[in-house]
């Protein structure tokens, strides 16, 4: 078996294993130290290169869930900031033509103090 789409993950010194890796204890090594490892070594390692990369993918879904969430609240404020927006220019465009405020009301759903604070 070749372990080479990873880096090759050590805990500490050569061969001392780990369940918890700590990336700033990260050392690679070469194939030819992998293959000289004992059965019980083999499998630590194996078990301290599934912990990181078990650690690394739930940052990266929880990196993009966050950045997924942040997207659709932002989409949400812009469009609620966009209705009033556009709800407020139809209010002034109604009121410079002279429409009353029962018409006003009726056709946006304000009442008459909402109503008078647009411009």
């Amino acid at each position: 078996m070749r372990y080479t789409e990873e880096p090759y993950i050590s805990l500490g010194s050569k061969r001392n294993f780990g369940t918890l890796p700590n990336k700033d204890l990260l050392i690679n090594h070469s194939e030819a130290e992998i293959a000289s490892f004992t059965h019980t070594e083999l499998k630590e390692y194996e078990d301290s290169l599934k912990a990181y990369r078990d650690i690394k993918n739930s940052l990266d879904t929880a990196k993009d869930e966050g950045r997924a969430e942040g997207m659709a609240e932002g989409m949400a404020e812009g469009m609620a900031k966009g209705r009033v927006e556009t709800l407020n220019k139809m209010v002034s465009e109604m009121k410079r033509e002279g429409l009353g405020y029962d018409l006003i009301e009726k056709l946006t759903g304000l009442d008459q103090k909402d109503i008078d604070a647009i411009p």
